[in-house]
């Protein structure tokens, strides 16, 4: 009777993998990704380097138009020119008489211009040039493709190398029972992963800061 075996049966995975999960920062979602985690580096700097902060009154109907997403300018003969970022807006109703209290926060930068990235490995977003290092990814074995692999098998022990060692012999059962037959089978390296590792560095070029007030001009 012939020996038939089959090379490789299918079990479910702990962990559910998608085989491009280790290239995720090589697609365009994985570059969006990094440029959001730099994006949020550069507005905590922004925040802690708002140094000077700016109050001052204005008319109901102009603050009403206003949001602390925008930015305003303005000109003092003692400041200078201010434009920064608006903190807060409070409404005031005293009476009759109605006004807005406004509160700004700018950046003291030195008045150079934003970086431009290089070239090379240089990237750039918002103003931040970064460059990122990687390991090579690494993919996990696919298993609904392990029978299409290359293999090579080897039986030992077959019925001929039994039957001849144990003919002649007083006891051939015990002869036979000390050498099963046995399959090597040779492929190529494979790797199986339940957790994909893969360590990712950003290294960004110190933050650029805006000069949003220009003191004694």
């Amino acid at each position: 009777m012939p020996f038939i075996h089959d090379f490789w049966q299918q079990v479910p995975r702990k962990a559910a993998i998608d085989p491009a999960a280790a290239r995720y920062f090589d697609s365009d979602r994985g570059i969006r990704s990094t440029r959001y985690a730099i994006r949020m580096l550069q507005r905590r700097v922004y925040v802690r380097a708002r140094c000077l902060e700016i109050s001052f009154q204005c008319d109901w109907q102009t603050a009403r138009e206003m949001t602390c997403r925008d930015a305003c300018r303005i000109e003092n003969r003692k400041l200078g020119e201010v434009t920064a970022k608006i903190s807060s807006i409070k409404l005031v109703a005293d009476g009759a008489k109605r006004y807005a209290e406004v509160t700004l926060l700018a950046c003291l930068g030195d008045g150079s211009e934003p970086p431009v990235a290089g070239g090379g490995t240089d990237e750039m977003t918002s103003d931040v040039v970064y460059s990122v290092t990687s390991t090579s990814p690494s993919t996990p074995t696919v298993a609904s493709q392990l029978a299409t692999r290359a293999h090579w098998v080897d039986v030992l022990n077959d019925y001929s190398d039994q039957w001849m060692a144990a003919a002649g012999e007083p006891d051939p059962i015990e002869v036979i029972e000390g050498m099963p037959t046995r399959l090597e089978i040779y492929v190529n390296a494979i790797r199986e992963e339940d957790l994909l590792t893969r360590q990712l560095t950003a290294t960004c070029q110190p933050i650029w800061l805006p000069q949003n007030a220009l003191i004694g001009s």
